[in-house]
């Protein structure tokens, strides 16, 4: 085996020593990389760590609402500073003032000596002292000790602390101390981050002050947009808030000088709203009173407590108008009386005259027979009819109605329903004629609902057009939907009705004959109808007089 040139032991060794080289600085660039990381991930922990006191700082500021109370956040702080474990403090503290009072809290994480919160203490005061003189005070009106119990025996003594000074929006109003027995108990990093947690507690106190200002500018604007009226009063009977609804409900113009002995005066002349307030002040409870006529308008009166801690410290009125809950109960009363008329009628025929055929039936003949029965089915089927009535108005209450489509010729209806009624309007003395769009095509539509539209319209238009008058059904093509109109020469329907006529219980126009009152319900159940195909029906004064009753129906 021959020897190998020196040479190439030359290169081994050259080579070794740029691999160990390598290795050298690789390791020194991985020492230097993971001290680096450890550094980061000791710097990211306690980063952590503080975020997540400031986070329990913040839940606790958003468990308390608009309660803002800064001993909670502060004993919050405090109490987060046990589990804190890289700040080795002894003894955690503050002072809050309060119009030159003081209130003085120490939290002792080891048993020290009375000596040492009270030099602790007299150093708070002196700090106080030295920020603002002007609350510079030397007096604890109440002091709380927490934490491990005090030790008189120990010889620990505050070597090292910090001030962290209490201000809110420029307001300073105490200050929180962290004290140590050790020289070196806090480093340079514990007191930052002290103080960007207490900068940070400030700032959202602070903020949720600004909040509750902003709510509270919410909840005026609420109140002033309020139907009903709203007036606050403290204990002294001083208004404190007055919205535009109660201005309005009084009669009487916004006054910025409105004092309660107003607002007495409005309703001296039917009960003593100074005797409910009274009551209410010596109670703390609710008093109210309905159904108030003032004029031509009902009130509902309620007066409350309002309380802060369970002490009443002031009182609401509220006042709603009830005018048109006493105007739909009247209605609603209304109804009540015609449906019993209406049903009584026919069940009066139908009893009577079966009646009548029980006792007499021996002694009628066939013709007199058949004449009671007929009357009896008659009755029957006018008593079928209003209870249809009352199940259609339910349904279309209920969003309920059904509707059978198929492709119709409106027109043909139209023509129709002009030839059933032709005759009685000619009996009365009507001129009854119909106009026509012949340019209209089929269309889908439900034939016995719109039919028993058309029946409502022209029934109700007989119903209250004088002899004499006339009655004109037009249909007239819109392109994608098609026009019906009845129009009369009656009696017109006042405005003040147009607006309810197609509510229940409304009456459009008075019959001279009580025979003719009707349910109210035809055009209620006129409109659910037409609304269900995705039309809309409303009414206008007809030239020169009367009234005309329009529908629109989508005709693609």
């Amino acid at each position: 085996m021959s020897k190998l040139p020196d040479q190439y032991y030359l290169y081994a060794l050259a080579i070794l020593a740029v691999i160990l080289a390598l290795s050298v600085i690789l390791n020194v660039f991985r020492g230097k990389k993971l001290k680096k990381l450890k550094k980061e991930i000791s710097t990211n922990k306690r980063q952590l760590s503080s975020k997540l006191f400031e986070l329990e700082i913040f839940n606790n500021l958003a468990q308390k609402g608009y309660s803002i109370n800064v001993n909670e956040v502060l004993d919050t702080f405090i109490n987060r500073l046990d589990s804190q474990n890289q700040l080795k403090y002894c003894v955690a503290s503050y002072i809050l003032l309060d119009n030159g009072k003081a209130l003085f809290r120490a939290h002792l994480k080891e048993g020290v000596s009375k000596e040492y919160i009270s030099d602790i203490k007299s150093k708070m005061l002196e700090s106080i002292k030295l920020v603002s003189p002007t609350a510079f005070t030397s007096r604890i009106l109440e002091e709380n000790i927490t934490g491990a119990k005090i030790n008189d025996l120990s010889k620990l003594s505050v070597s090292t602390f910090f001030n962290v000074p209490l201000e809110v929006s420029g307001d300073f109003f105490g200050v929180f101390t962290i004290s140590g027995h050790n020289s070196n108990s806090f480093s340079e990093e514990d007191i930052n981050i002290v103080y960007e947690i207490f900068n940070n507690a400030m700032k959202a106190i602070a903020n949720l002050g600004d909040l509750i200002g902003h709510e509270k500018g919410k909840l005026q604007v609420m109140v002033d947009s309020m139907y009903d009226g709203v007036i606050m009063i403290d204990k002294n009977f001083r208004v404190l808030v007055v919205n535009p609804a109660s201005y309005k409900l009084m009669g009487m113009e916004q006054n910025l000088n409105l004092n309660i002995f107003d607002v007495f005066d409005y309703f001296s002349g039917t009960f003593s709203l100074e005797e409910k307030l009274a009551k209410v002040f010596a109670t703390g409870k609710v008093e109210s009173v309905s159904e108030l006529k003032i004029g031509d308008k009902y009130y509902e009166i309620v007066v409350i407590p309002v309380k802060a801690n369970e002490d009443i410290i002031g009182g609401g009125i509220l006042i709603h108008d009830q005018s048109e809950e006493m105007e739909l109960r009247k209605l609603r009363q209304d109804f009540t009386a015609m449906m019993v008329h209406e049903l009584r009628s026919p069940l009066t025929v139908i009893k009577g005259t079966s009646d009548l055929l029980i006792k007499e039936y021996k002694n009628l003949n066939s013709e007199q027979v058949n004449t009671f029965i007929v009357q009896i089915k008659d009755s029957a089927i006018a008593l079928l009819g209003i209870v249809n009535e009352l199940l259609d108005a339910s349904k279309i209450e209920a969003g309920k109605v059904e509707l059978f489509k198929k492709q119709g010729d409106i027109n043909k209806i139209i023509n129709d329903e002009f030839n059933y009624y032709y005759n009685l309007a000619r009996d009365k003395g009507i001129n009854f004629s119909f106009d026509l769009d012949l340019s209209i095509q089929k269309f889908y539509f439900d034939e016995q609902k719109i039919k028993q539209v058309l029946n409502n319209l022209l029934s109700n238009a007989i119903k209250f057009t004088d002899p004499g008058g006339t009655l004109v059904i037009v249909s007239k093509n819109y392109g994608s939907y098609i026009g019906i109109s009845v129009n009369d020469s009656g009696k017109g329907v006042p405005d003040e009705v147009k607006e309810l006529l197609f509510q229940k219980f409304v009456q459009a126009r008075e019959s001279d004959k009580s025979n003719e009152q009707g349910t109210g319900l035809g055009l209620v159940i006129c409109k659910g109808i037409v609304e269900a195909h995705g039309g809309r029906i409303w009414i206008e004064d007809n030239v020169p007089k009367g009234a005309k009753f329009i529908f629109t129906l989508p005709s693609v």
